[in-house]
């Protein structure tokens, strides 16, 4: 299965942040998300542990359109408080209704809040 996921961008440190994603197939049709499970972690290089996931307070899913394969990750201006100001790794993993993942790494600079 192949999917195109739309990257996000950085994410100023203590500063709230809607980071929108649409997940397409190879015809650069939407995804229907429907009963899709959706995880999503930021990670440092090492350790490999997550910095910061849907399971911290203050992240959440957002504005999800299953028929359009949209949502967006909303991360509220504490949680990335203790978060030092670098480049982390963002991995995102979709789990569709039929056990199929699609899984996409991408990199989110986490910069001082200005």
């Amino acid at each position: 299965m192949s999917h195109t996921i739309d990257a996000t961008d950085h994410l100023p440190q203590t500063d709230a942040k809607v980071l929108p994603f649409v997940v397409r197939n190879e015809d650069g049709e939407p995804v229907d998300l429907t009963n899709a499970e959706i995880e999503w972690q930021l990670r440092a290089r090492s350790p490999y542990e997550p910095a910061l996931s849907l399971d911290d307070p203050g992240v959440s899913i957002v504005d999800r359109v299953d028929g359009q394969g949209e949502f967006a990750i909303r991360v509220d201006t504490d949680a990335t408080d203790g978060l030092e100001a670098r480049t982390y790794r963002e991995r995102l993993r979709i789990t569709d209704s039929a056990g199929d993942q699609t899984t996409w790494i991408g990199e989110v600079p986490i910069v001082e809040d200005s």
